[in-house]
């Protein structure tokens, strides 16, 4: 088993063709935080997380310290959530990055892609599924799987997704942004806070479409950027030493 550093996310795969992966952060001493099948935050050997496959690096936090503070302060947490807080999710949050899934926003979009170029949602959206740029951002998507499949470090599975996300990551931001508004205006509903649930529908649903059409955008731009700076300088110094 490859040797890992206090801080380092890793990923498992769970299924025969990796579309699924597990997750978890690498404390030391052989052991991983992470979110588990039973939907408690545990600690866990190593050898028990890889559960007798491959384990790989894809990403390691800028400071192993805080990730490790962190993951430990959730220990024993139950709070699972497929969509909005899953074992990404959560090794994300440890490494101070943007509470995200790869897993979800991926085959969300492909899944979007397939239902719109069925038809199924109108003939408009078909002809726009079909175009060039919707093809570029599918075959990110799929190449961004396959990238992750075969355990590439982040940086550059985030530069070959590039396009993609920034499809795939504004429909994450507006599923999950739309069920916390809805949830929090169906529990104040359910008060009789009619006038408080009117508001946060509202407000809920104006952060919810800023966030999927200007922030998330930028973030996705910022993080291919970012990783084609951090390959560039690996590059740099392969090339100079």
């Amino acid at each position: 088993m490859n040797k890992f550093n206090a801080g380092d996310h890793l990923v498992v795969n769970i299924d025969p063709i990796g579309l699924t992966k597990h997750h978890g952060l690498y404390v030391g001493h052989g052991s991983v935080i992470h979110l588990g099948k039973d939907g408690f935050i545990t600690e866990t050997s190593i050898t028990s997380f890889a559960e007798q496959q491959e384990v790989h690096r894809i990403d390691t936090a800028e400071d192993g310290d805080l990730a490790i503070y962190r993951a430990q302060s959730m220990l024993g947490q139950h709070n699972y959530r497929l969509f909005h807080n899953n074992c990404e999710h959560f090794v994300n949050w440890c490494l101070d990055k943007p509470r995200s899934s790869d897993q979800v926003s991926n085959l969300t979009h492909l899944a979007a892609q397939g239902i719109a170029r069925s038809g199924f949602i109108g003939e408009i959206a078909k002809r726009t599924v079909s175009g060039p740029l919707a093809n570029v951002t599918l075959v990110s998507t799929g190449a961004k799987l396959v990238a992750n499949h075969l355990g590439a470090p982040k940086t550059l599975s985030d530069l070959i997704g590039y396009p993609g996300d920034m499809v795939a990551k504004p429909i994450e931001d507006l599923i999950n942004g739309g069920r916390d508004t809805l949830d929090d205006t169906a529990r104040q509903l359910e008060q009789d806070e009619y006038s408080e649930a009117a508001i946060t529908l509202a407000t809920g649903s104006a952060k919810t479409v800023l966030n999927a059409t200007v922030i998330t955008p930028a973030k996705v731009t910022g993080n291919a950027i970012k990783s084609v700076a951090e390959i560039g300088r690996g590059i740099w110094w392969w090339i100079r030493y």
